[in-house]
């Protein structure tokens, strides 16, 4: 009985090492199901006529060539074999059909020529008051001239001017058939709009960043030549928000998106071609993108594409005062570069404020001198009429210097409530009324034009003072509890800020105003809402009063910008949550 042999749970070292331990239970089961999944996907989609199923199978050739060649034996799936079955089914169909339709194709061309001369060329409607564009979409199907009508792409060159009787006239997106070549695939909008659009970048968005020269841009589209594709959609993109014209901001019959947000789609496609080759068009193109997002809701993406635009920038050397020799080459390129890399200078501050990020751009890596030339007289197009448009770069100087006091502002804040024993910025009592003073002095530097805020004073003059007293706000507000100076310079920029928000309101160009009008209008409701709780009955009377003049404005920039509508929500969310009513 002693030598009874035992049975013991856990196996010996020895015996561990030679047994053999496979997948966990059901992991092989979990792989096929997915594969299986996989496989009905990619046949669901050659079933549907997709173009992507070609894209697809294309990926897959390649990675199963690449596989092969290091010797890797692949076994072939059903789904595959039918997508490259159906693939070059397809693909000698449209060989056939490109041949047999080619003899309709003419009489069919001149046949729409007619149609587009009745609707118009312009683009317009026939209705005459202007207010809403010709959308001019024509749909084909197999019935009619063998094109699918599923069957679309996005042409990935650089686009032709010449107008093409298929595209819609406002945005220039057309379903491209398989058969139709390159070259005779027009992407852009007529030339109408895109005249009109222009006008509207630089009557509005040119003086806040001057980066673009009218002519040059003008006489490129007027030759039928192209600017780079990534910039011109970028322009397009970001004027359609300031347009008085809603067609541009309202999803079109049959399409999903926008105008606006097609524009910056196409500019955001083409953009990725030219990650790797600086050019200052590129960095152009990033900004205005940027500025486009922020009213998106989408800060973030902003925020790194001003990033990767500063880094390109420094790499083409934007940020570098040019050598004689370059000025003496070329004048009105060395000026541009300046404009540029000041116009990156003024959005990245911007969009921090906004965001509360570090700011990339320092004081020692601007070397280049401010912009100096101004734009020719007869430079700038309003409404089809040549008109002047002095002193841009002048104003432009003043809002790079407040710009400048901006950073140094983010910079205080930012160092004092990080409170660490490294940082290299002064904190004291002493630097907060030196940038108190440099906003002061800022002001007193104005010219007399531009001194006060007034129902007659120039847009750009308003544009300055709304940023002005932002900053005011920037700086003070952080002082509100513990100093009554600080409390009461907020509460006079806040107000500011409504009146000017009111007059803008009265003269119907508030929408017209650049988008940084947002963060100004909803920093004074900021302030009207902690003023609320008064003690004095007139005070809070005057708070609500100002706070509801900035909700109403929110609420009506929300046709144009979607983080309006966001900044409006988060006010009137507040007032629930204090349970305040305005009435």
């Amino acid at each position: 009985a002693d030598n009874k042999r035992l049975r013991v749970s856990k196996a010996c070292d020895s015996c561990r090492r030679k047994k053999k331990r496979g997948p966990p239970k059901g992991y092989i089961e979990a792989i096929e199901a997915r594969l299986h999944r996989m496989e009905g996907l990619l046949g669901g989609l050659v079933k549907d006529k997709d173009p992507r199923a070609e894209i697809v199978r294309a990926e897959l050739d390649a990675m199963a060539r690449e596989a092969e060649m290091t010797g890797l034996k692949l076994r072939r799936s059903k789904a595959y074999e039918e997508i490259n079955h159906v693939s070059h089914r397809r693909v000698s169909l449209n060989h056939q059909r490109s041949d047999s339709h080619a003899g309709q194709s003419h009489h069919q061309n001149q046949a729409l020529r007619e149609s587009d001369h009745h609707r118009g060329s312009s683009g317009f409607s026939a209705s005459g008051n202007g207010s809403s564009l010709d959308m001019g979409y024509r749909h084909y199907n197999n019935a009619g001239n063998g094109y699918p009508m599923d069957s679309h792409r996005m042409v990935t060159h650089r686009p032709s001017l010449t107008a093409h009787h298929l595209s819609n006239s406002l945005t220039g997106y057309m379903r491209i058939p398989e058969s139709v070549n390159k070259d005779e695939a027009l992407i852009m909008p007529s030339i109408d709009v895109i005249d009109h659009l222009l006008d509207v970048h630089f009557r509005f968005i040119h003086p806040v960043l001057p980066m673009l020269h009218f002519r040059a841009i003008s006489d490129q589209i007027h030759r039928k030549e192209s600017p780079p594709s990534h910039l011109l959609f970028a322009v397009l993109g970001l004027a359609a928000r300031f347009s008085d014209n809603s067609a541009f901001r309202v999803p079109q019959a049959g399409i999903e998106l926008p105008p606006c947000a097609i524009f910056y789609e196409r500019a955001k496609y083409f953009i990725k071609d030219e990650y790797d080759n600086s050019q200052i068009a590129t960095v152009q193109a990033l900004l205005l993108m940027a500025v486009q997002q922020m009213g998106f809701c989408e800060s973030q993406r902003a925020w790194l594409y001003v990033g990767m635009a500063i880094r390109m920038a420094q790499d083409l050397g934007l940020n570098r005062e040019p050598s004689e020799s370059e000025l003496t080459r070329n004048r009105l390129q060395c000026e541009l570069r300046k404009r540029t890399w000041w116009s990156l200078f003024v959005v990245e501050r911007l969009v921090c404020a906004g965001l509360g990020r570090p700011l990339t751009i320092t004081h020692k890596d601007c070397e280049a001198g401010f912009p100096q030339l101004e734009d020719d007289d007869n430079d700038i197009m309003d409404s089809g009429t040549l008109a002047t448009r002095p002193m841009v770069m002048s104003n432009f100087s003043h809002l790079i210097a407040l710009s400048k006091i901006q950073g140094n502002i983010l910079e205080f804040i930012k160092a004092k409530s990080n409170s660490s024993a490294n940082c290299r910025v002064d904190t004291s009592a002493a630097a907060f009324s030196l940038l108190d003073k440099s906003l002061t002095e800022w002001r007193q530097s104005l010219p007399e034009s531009l001194q006060n805020p007034t129902a007659q004073s120039p847009q750009f003059g308003l544009f300055l003072h709304l940023t002005f007293n932002t900053l005011i706000i920037l700086l003070h507000r952080p002082e509100v509890p513990t100093s009554q100076t600080s409390a009461s310079l907020c509460t006079q920029a806040a107000a500011t800020i409504c009146d000017i928000t009111q007059i803008l309101m009265d003269a119907k160009a508030l929408t017209s105003m650049f988008i940084s009008c947002l963060y100004a209008i909803f920093s004074a409701g900021i302030i009207h809402f902690m003023n609320i709780p008064s003690m004095h009955c007139s005070h809070t009377m005057s708070a609500k009063t100002n706070l509801k003049r900035c909700i109403d404005a929110l609420k009506f920039l929300a046709s144009h910008w979607v983080s309006a509508a966001r900044r409006a929500k988060v006010l009137e969310d507040l007032l629930d949550l204090k349970h305040v009513s305005l009435k």
